[in-house]
């Protein structure tokens, strides 16, 4: 399946089983096979405590990944996502999407004012999938959502519309 996705054939795996019987081993298995090769790692966690947290494990696997810490100012932590997210656009409404998404205040923009709810919400889910997709045109890709069971409704709609989308991607 690896080889599928370095030649831009998406792959999904739904990997299920009963506690203990080595899910995890095999993720760490695939890990070490493929570790000097050039991939990105997009490591979601799911956990019962947050299972109606709108996109906890995305939220937390993009904080990790861009090195936010809580006591940083909005400023840099916006810096740093930008330095993290892939090149989307030329407009900043991708960064600002990810920012509200992970409560970081956007106060000094203005972009997402006049949305609703609703269209940011749809808006920062394509925004999730389109980053997926651009990492994946960096190199292939590696997304696990672990202990999915746990998924989140927002992430479970999130989930499905990667699945929908990344037929032709790394």
């Amino acid at each position: 399946r690896w080889k599928k996705v370095k030649e831009g054939d998406g792959q999904v795996i739904l990997l299920s089983g009963i506690p203990g019987v080595g899910k995890s081993r095999l993720l760490h298995e695939l890990k070490s096979h493929i570790q000097h090769e050039p991939y990105i790692l997009l490591q979601n966690q799911c956990s019962p405590y947050h299972s109606q947290s709108a996109f906890f494990p995305v939220i937390e696997q993009i904080e990790k990944a861009a090195q936010l810490t809580a006591r940083e100012a909005y400023a840099d932590k916006i810096a740093k996502l930008r330095a993290y997210l892939p090149r989307l656009t030329n407009s900043v409404e991708p960064v600002l999407l990810i920012a509200n998404l992970l409560s970081i205040s956007t106060e000094n923009h203005h972009e997402l004012s006049e949305l609703t709810p609703q269209q940011i919400k749809n808006r920062t889910v394509s925004t999730l999938v389109d980053i997926l997709l651009a990492f994946s045109l960096q190199r292939p890709t590696l997304c696990i959502f672990e202990d999915a069971h746990w998924l989140d409704p927002s992430t479970l709609e999130l989930l499905e519309l990667i699945i929908r989308r990344i037929d032709h991607a790394r």
